[in-house]
Order: structure tokens, then C-alpha cells, then sequence
């Protein structure tokens, strides 16, 4: 018996050692591969989505980027005050919304840089409106390194964003968009900070309308079908990332409702949580 149990703890080793060897030949696969192309236009994208910004959006929020700058921050500091919302990205898709010819010469440009599919939108932007709403950034210079300092100016104030903006002009004639380089470089690490700082915002204000939009529609409705399926892989991630943080044993149930208990009674989710 104990040599049979010997035998087993021997292969139960091998096998955890493998396993080892691949997760880590796996991990350093991931490292050495490179982002998609249109990695740099999705996080600009994301950036107008944060507040709903979508397909409606795409070619009005491309030729607010070749607005003389001066006026585009006017716009976006009216814009602001009638939102009632601090958060600059706001008053851009207000200002998006309430001028047609921004659509009208957002459409023309597209069509100059050779954007557009038989004079309309990408049937893929239609399905993936970040790339549209990410284009404009491209065509202006920036790259993904430049995505968390460009979030960061929508966290200004407009008289912040007009005097970054002046001290990089050389006449009132340059655009928003060609000066959005040299504002993000003279940002440097404080505007990225900056930037950081308000995204992380922006996924909490996600997750925690998200959780209460699932507990009103739990107490409007009785089915409670959903807690008897398989988990989500995303349970399992998170739950592994709490066991670890809180040095506790995972949850042996293996049902997506016990999970959800389990995770809201370990302090899911901990990146959202103060302290």
C-alpha cells in the first residue's frame, strides 16, 4: 500500500512539474508576442467609449481633431457646463452630438485618407466602433504609449488644457489633433499619472454600476436559474486572485451561484475596494 501511494505521490510530481515547465514556456510565448496593429487605435477608441461613445460618434469626433484648437477647447468647455459632468469626455460626445457638420466634414476627411468603403463607414467599425473612434489619434501621431497621457487631458480642466495647448501652438491656426503629440510629450509622466489615475476611475464607475444593475434585476425577477450552471472563467481568475491575496482556500463548489457567494463574501472585487 505505501509503495502503491509512493508511486502515485511520484507521478502526482512529474505531473505538477510539467505542468510547471509549460505554464512557463506558455508565459514567455505571451511575452515575446507583439500587440495586434490596431492595439494603438483601440485604446484611443476606449478612451471616447468610456462615456458611450459608439458608432454614432465616429465621424463628428474625427473632425473635432481638425478644429483649430482654440476652438475645440471652447466647445468642450460649453459643452461642459451644459453636461453637468467634470469629466471633459462628456462634454466631447455632447459636443459630437450637437453639431451636423461635424459629421458632414468628419465624413469627407475619412474619405480622403482612404477610410471608408464605398463612401461609408467600415462595416467593421460598425461591429468594433473603438477602431472608428481610435482613428483620429493614428492619424494624428499618437501611438499606445500615448493613451494614458491622452486620457489625461480629458481629466483637465479646459483652462488647464487651453494653456497646455498655447504653450505648444505656434499660431492659432494649429488643430487639436496635431498639437495632441507635443501637449502629451510636454505632459510627460505627470499628465500619464494623470491619465492612469482616471481610467482606473472609469473601470470602477463600470464594475460598480455593473453590480447594481445585476441586483436590480435580481429583485425584480425570481429566476435564479443562472446559479445552478457551470462558472464563468472569470469567477474562477478572480477567485484565484482573492484566494491568493487573502491567503484563503479556494471555494469547493462548482456552481456559478456558489461562486458569486463566495466571491462577494471574500471582498470581490479587491481592486475596487479601499483598504
Amino acid at each position: 500500500m505505501i509503495a502503491a501511494i509512493d508511486r502515485e505521490l511520484a507521478m502526482a510530481n512529474a505531473l505538477e512539474a510539467e505542468a510547471s515547465a509549460r505554464i512557463a514556456a506558455l508565459d514567455d510565448e505571451q511575452a515575446s508576442i507583439r500587440h495586434h496593429p490596431h492595439y494603438a487605435i483601440y485604446r484611443h477608441g476606449g478612451i471616447a467609449a468610456v462615456r458611450n461613445m459608439g458608432v454614432a460618434h465616429i465621424l463628428a469626433h474625427a473632425e473635432f481633431y481638425r478644429l483649430r484648437y482654440g476652438e475645440a477647447i471652447a466647445r468642450l468647455a460649453e459643452a461642459r457646463q451644459a453636461s453637468r459632468d467634470d469629466c471633459l469626455i462628456s462634454a466631447l460626445k455632447l459636443v459630437c452630438e450637437s453639431d451636423p457638420l461635424l459629421e458632414i466634414a468628419g465624413l469627407a476627411w475619412l474619405d480622403s485618407q482612404g477610410l471608408l468603403i464605398r463612401g461609408a463607414l467600415n462595416p467593421f467599425w460598425l461591429k468594433q466602433p473603438k477602431l472608428g473612434l481610435g482613428y483620429p489619434a493614428r492619424l494624428h501621431g499618437l501611438t499606445a504609449e500615448d493613451a494614458e497621457a491622452h486620457r489625461g487631458l480629458y481629466a483637465l480642466t479646459p483652462p488647464e488644457l487651453a494653456g497646455r495647448f498655447a504653450e505648444e501652438a505656434e499660431s492659432a491656426a494649429d488643430t487639436f489633433g496635431d498639437l495632441l503629440p507635443a501637449v502629451i510629450a510636454a505632459g510627460g509622466a505627470q499628465l500619464a499619472a494623470i491619465g492612469t489615475a482616471a481610467t482606473e476611475a472609469d473601470a470602477a464607475e463600470r464594475y460598480w454600476a455593473k453590480c447594481a444593475s445585476f441586483a436590480a434585476h435580481q429583485r425584480a425577477t425570481g429566476d435564479r436559474r443562472w446559479r445552478w450552471k457551470p462558472p464563468l472563467s472569470r469567477q474562477g481568475h478572480h477567485a484565484r486572485t482573492i484566494a491568493n491575496l487573502n491567503d484563503v482556500a479556494m471555494p469547493s463548489e462548482r456552481t456559478r451561484g456558489h461562486a458569486a457567494a463566495w466571491l462577494d463574501d471574500n471582498g470581490a472585487n479587491p481592486r475596487f475596494r479601499k483598504g
